[in-house]
């Protein structure tokens, strides 16, 4: 294993700005060439340094943003090494997609390397062994990194962009569009970003993966609209991409699953509109696409029957017509 020591005087040469050789870095450092190639391999694994040619020379240099930090002189009990182990696996399912993925994978292992010498009632190293994370709906989809940090540094400084965007359900790309990038969150395997759309007026949510170019409007800024709260925004959300129609939903609800609709909301616009002698009721949602609520109704089965719109009607009635088809064809592996 590289000596972390000589790991972190490699960073601080490098973290100067130069742009040395390995023999140069060998030369600086005191130690062999060898060494100095185990701990550039492993940087560049890292995606903290990257090599650029100069003639015939290959010299290393530290990729933006990867400087290294001082010392932190934190002491962390069991618990708090085992929390945080955890956690770094639990995100790196999150943020696969994101810039922050190496980068967090790269902490988890000098967390478990430093931790090597520590008693502990578990082990770091093989910790990813105990936990599954994955995603139900497979990985999220891909999404270029760039333009995520462009629009996060958008985000955290509240700079407006215009971006060109690709509406998937409608098949159609908008160009110059004018937005104003407020957060992001996760739903349905889809990373979303919650923005003002100058066009539509009002705060609108995008696929990331949908983003063709993102172009800050450097000098200029903006004030978050006053009621607009991501954490109540993305609650309980029904995925709502930008391009999509909003929709009035209305399904009956049958008598033995209408108690969940009482203990629970399942979207912010949730209403019991009516509640029948037998039990049953009608129940109101107003969403902006279909795709997650059709997907919402269908896992109900015949406990909810979707009254309006009549688009997610047939949606939902050729879903479970196909599905039931399946069963009346002989199974073609059977003898």
């Amino acid at each position: 294993m590289p000596d972390p020591d000589t790991r972190t005087a490699l960073l601080l040469v490098l973290g100067t700005g130069a742009e040395l050789t390995q023999a140069e870095l060998a030369h600086r450092l005191r130690v062999t060439d060898r060494t100095v190639r185990r701990h550039l391999t492993a940087l560049a694994r890292d995606g903290l340094v990257e090599a650029r040619r100069d003639g015939l020379l290959k010299r290393f240099r530290l990729v933006s943003g990867a400087h290294p930090l001082p010392p932190l002189p934190v002491r962390l009990s069991e618990e708090e090494a085992e929390a945080l182990t955890v956690a770094a696996l639990a995100a790196r399912s999150l943020l696969a997609p994101t810039p922050f993925d190496r980068p967090l994978a790269a902490a988890a292992r000098r967390f478990a390397q430093a931790w090597l010498a520590e008693v502990f009632s578990f082990e770091p190293e093989t910790e990813s062994e105990v936990w599954d994370f994955s995603h139900p709906d497979g990985p999220p989809a891909p999404f270029d990194p760039v333009l995520f940090r462009t629009l996060l540094t958008s985000v955290r400084e509240r700079t407006p962009v215009e971006a060109d965007y690709y509406t998937a359900s409608r098949r159609q790309l908008s160009s110059g569009r004018r937005l104003h990038p407020l957060g992001f969150y996760v739903r349905g395997g889809s990373w979303l970003l919650a923005a003002w759309c100058c066009r539509d007026g009002r705060v609108k949510d995008f696929a990331l993966a949908g983003f063709r170019s993102v172009r800050p409007l450097t000098g200029t800024h903006f004030d978050p609209p006053k009621d607009f709260d991501l954490h109540l925004h993305a609650r309980d959300r029904f995925r709502a991409v930008a391009g999509d129609a909003v929709y009035t939903v209305r399904v009956a609800v049958k008598p033995e699953i209408l108690p969940y609709f009482h203990r629970k909301v399942y979207h912010p616009t949730q209403q019991i509109e009516a509640e029948h002698p037998d039990g049953s009721a009608v129940v109101s949602f107003e969403v902006e696409g279909l795709d997650e609520i059709a997907a919402w109704c269908r896992s109900w089965g015949p406990r909810i029957r979707v009254l309006e719109p009549s688009i997610l009607v047939e949606q939902v009635a050729r879903a479970h017509a196909e599905a039931a088809r399946q069963y009346e064809r002989p199974d073609p592996e059977s003898p």
